[in-house]
């Protein structure tokens, strides 16, 4: 990653064995480029979905994901 310029490092002040890594300027770039698509497609997504339905929706996915977990426990139990 520091090849292709996403990440440089810099050894650290208080212990020399020790270096810290930070992003580029242009990775910096790449990675609001990225949560601004991705916060586009969340509002792409959910245009039109109610508060309510978003909950519901949640609620039915945590209990599919439940139900999926006691799935895998009984196969290994067997």
């Amino acid at each position: 990653m520091e090849k292709n310029g996403s990440i440089f490092l810099e050894v650290s002040e208080t212990d020399k064995r020790a270096k810290m890594i930070h992003l580029t300027a242009q990775s910096k770039q790449q990675l609001k480029e990225l949560h601004d698509f991705f916060n586009e497609i969340d509002r792409c997504l959910l245009q039109g979905v109610s508060e309510e339905e978003l909950a519901i929706f949640t609620l039915v996915m945590a209990k599919f994901h439940q139900n999926i977990e006691k799935l895998e426990s009984e196969d290994a139990n067997v």
